[in-house]
């Protein structure tokens, strides 16, 4: 199977139903958010649209290496090409997705301040000062490297560990981050987030971009079944005999 093309081309055909659904839903979350500030003229309303497509960048890891993965490996697929053509689909479906949410965005702002809309939408660039339209767009791309980051990495573990493991560490990975939320130094990090914004936002998707590493050094070698780690691991010692 071709290296780039190949893999590509079969999760994409896989996802592209999916990104038209969210796409779709958020388009008629905009249309209500419209009804409700043009024609119904609803005073101090604030909506939000950013939740489908966010919740897909999210979620949608867990349904290529549940359907695409398997299918892919019984043409003859390898695991890398699965990897990099999932990492170059996520890179688009990121663009795309944000381009089409800021554009709604923009749209609804520009009618509020035309006096024609009393709806405001949240974005997840509110927190900054800056208004401007390509510093949106990026906080949203941040964000969404961050997301799709965060869910190929728990899909990976999911996938590779399996779901009773993956809840076990799981577990362990929530005290630990409560007992540093309750005995931690947390008002120095609120205080960067709020002081340094911009440079946090650069530090998630940072963040979002190890956790695809990692994912991509967990499935290299990876189970072709949930869960089936220590498979994966004989496989690799009779590769290595």
């Amino acid at each position: 199977m071709n290296t780039f093309r190949g893999p590509f081309r079969l999760i994409w055909e896989d996802m592209r139903f999916q990104f038209y659904i969210m796409t779709l839903v958020t388009a008629i979350l905009f249309a209500f958010y419209l009804f409700l500030g043009m024609v119904m003229q609803v005073e101090g309303m604030t909506g939000a649209l950013f939740g489908p497509f966010y919740g897909f960048l999210l979620f949608y890891p867990f349904q290529i290496f549940v359907k695409t993965y398997p299918t892919f490996m019984a043409f003859g697929g390898t695991r890398k090409q699965f990897l990099i053509g999932n990492f170059i689909v996520s890179g688009i479906f990121i663009v795309i997705s944000m381009f089409i949410l800021n554009v709604m965005h923009q749209l609804n702002q520009f009618l509020y301040e035309q006096g024609l809309n009393t709806n405001q939408l949240i974005h997840m660039a509110g927190f900054s000062a800056s208004s401007n339209a390509l510093f949106y767009f990026w906080v949203d791309v941040l964000w969404g490297i961050f997301a799709i980051g965060l869910g190929v990495l728990i899909a990976s573990v999911w996938y590779y560990f399996g779901a009773v493991k993956m809840m076990l560490g799981g577990a362990v990975l929530s005290l630990v981050g409560l007992s540093w939320w309750m005995f931690g130094n947390v008002d120095s990090v609120i205080q960067f987030v709020f002081e340094s914004h911009f440079a946090f936002l650069h530090i998630v998707a940072g963040v979002g971009v190890v956790f695809a590493y990692l994912s991509y050094l967990l499935m290299k070698n990876g189970p072709l079944e949930r869960g089936g780690h220590s498979l994966s691991l004989r496989e690799r010692e009779k590769g290595v005999s």
